[in-house]
């Protein structure tokens, strides 16, 4: 293993550790082949909001969104069980555990969670199929964006119970998109030691690179 692999591998194992989420936590889709996963989860919604802190949110919700499940369907399905060192989560875990978090998170401000197929207690321990980690994935970010959606403006400074601390809703909005962005650098990171160029790097990438 050369030193740059080296290096990677051991920025991924040290994002993996500083950025999990403990089990507790959770309770308050183009891969190498032809055929498609499933179509992408639309970003626009009707009744977003358009001004305030919720539509900040969803404007970086977004950009996370369209990342994450963008790199999701590049990674090619052999590579979802691939990890860079024992006891770090896989690629499907890295992406199983976002989802776990997209669940659980908007359900500590009250978001009622009513899709029976979804066992959030067990969620990271799926199956390493790259369809059932996209869909699960996919259903997350709706399930975000729709816990959103159904907030009032006056709810975000509404005082929760956070992982044990007093918070706001704002607050836990805030560790949610945070989050994701954390597990999308690990992401990226998995995705280019594998040899995966992120699709949006690889659309503005002079021609024959």
């Amino acid at each position: 293993m050369n030193s740059l692999t080296r290096s990677a591998v051991s920025t991924v194992a040290a994002l993996a550790l500083l950025a999990a989420f403990p089990a507790a936590r959770a309770q308050a889709q183009m891969g190498g082949g032809s055929e498609p996963h499933g179509k992408l989860v639309a970003v626009a919604q009707k009744s977003a909001p358009t001004g305030g802190f919720r539509a900040e949110f969803l404007h970086n919700l977004d950009d996370a969104q369209k990342e994450i499940q963008s790199l999701a369907e590049a990674v090619p399905a052999e590579k979802y069980s691939w990890r860079p060192a024992p006891g770090v989560r896989s690629v499907a875990e890295v992406y199983l555990h976002i989802a776990r978090s997209n669940f659980g998170i908007p359900q500590v401000w009250g978001a009622k969670l009513d899709d029976p197929s979804i066992d959030l207690k067990n969620l990271e321990k799926l199956d390493p199929d790259k369809a059932k980690v996209v869909d699960a994935l996919n259903k997350s970010f709706a399930f975000v964006r729709r816990s959103v959606d159904q907030l009032k403006e006056s709810d975000i400074e509404r005082s929760i119970s956070l992982f044990g601390t007093q918070s706001t809703v704002r607050g836990a909005m805030l560790v949610l998109i945070t989050h994701m962005h954390e597990h999308l650098g690990q992401s990226i990171a998995y995705a280019r030691i594998n040899g995966v160029v992120p699709p949006w790097s690889a659309a503005s990438a002079p021609a024959g690179r």
